[in-house]
């Protein structure tokens, strides 16, 4: 449905969401800061923000997979940081999932809606905008999993990540002493820029939630490292080799690496399992800070 001329009202914009259906065309308009796509006389795309809530991210489905989703969430975010706003909100249709967390948003709350018979899923996602690295350059995926760059959203999550004693008992590592320590970590964590790969985050397709990480690092002998760590509510089932097979093509396809290494603790039954099952080949044990780790390498 075009909208013929640039004098709109709040009713026709309402009665061209309806049709979409895929979000809550309740909502009132009026008031809002509107950010907006034209080509000739159409109105293709529009996002409106709220206060801090983008109550809309519409883009007409004959003109989807163009970017324009992305760039109206740009144009909201940077007018509501010159507002001096500390953050900013979406309710998110899933079809709209995968452009806000390649934007940097971060899952809140995961319900399902009645909308007109329909039920429909909505992501209740925010972001805020004070942090220094604010955006996702990279976003992969598999069949169940969407693998983004770390961001210092992500803080409060890795904080609860690493001090859970089950998931860091093997890794040789520290928990994090805050939520702020966390957050001071991964605004300079950026491996991204200097070599293009990095760990990156692990979001579930299906509810958008942060189930861990994986990815590749370069050590400082020049090797590459293939990592993950999974909270446990997400252990057995398949997440870790699903998530490592995509690091691994990407190394290969993408940056031309030749051969990757593993570590895993020797007791860690099922990361060694995992090292196995993706065609690693022991090399060795090596004693490391009063644990001992087996070390396996692939060629790729």
């Amino acid at each position: 449905m075009a909208i013929p001329s640039q004098e709109y009202n709040a009713e026709e914009k309402q009665a061209w969401l309806k049709q979409s259906r895929i979000i809550d065309w309740e909502k009132r308009l009026q008031n809002q800061k509107t950010f907006e796509h034209w080509e000739g006389n159409q109105l293709i795309a529009f996002a409106t923000l709220n206060q801090d809530t983008l109550d809309f991210l519409f883009v007409q489905p004959s003109h989807w997979k163009r970017g324009l989703a992305s760039q109206l969430l740009k144009q909201a975010e940077d007018f509501a940081r010159n507002s001096g706003l500390e953050k900013i909100q979406i309710f998110a249709s899933k079809m709209a999932f995968p452009t806000c967390i390649k934007a940097g948003f971060m899952l809140i709350q995961f319900e399902h809606v009645e909308l007109e018979n329909q039920v429909l899923q909505r992501f209740h996602m925010e972001k805020p905008l004070h942090h220094i690295r604010r955006n996702s350059s990279v976003v992969h995926k598999t069949s169940r999993l969407f693998m983004r760059e770390m961001l210092p959203i992500d803080a409060e999550v890795f904080f609860n990540l690493n001090n859970d004693w089950e998931v860091m008992k093997y890794t040789g590592d520290f928990p994090f002493n805050s939520i702020e320590a966390s957050r001071e970590f991964l605004e300079n964590y950026d491996p991204y820029s200097k070599t293009g790969y990095g760990r990156w985050t692990l979001i579930r397709k299906s509810d958008g939630q942060t189930i861990g990480w994986c990815g590749i690092k370069k050590r400082d002998d020049d090797s590459i490292d293939l990592g993950y760590r999974l909270f446990k509510e997400y252990w057995n089932q398949g997440y870790a080799t699903e998530a490592s097979k995509k690091s691994m093509a990407i190394a290969r396809n993408t940056f031309g690496i030749k051969e990757l290494v593993l570590e895993a603790n020797e007791e860690n039954a099922a990361s060694r399992a995992v090292a196995v099952k993706l065609g690693f080949e022991f090399i060795r044990f090596v004693d490391l800070d009063g644990h001992r780790d087996a070390q396996y390498r692939k060629i790729l």
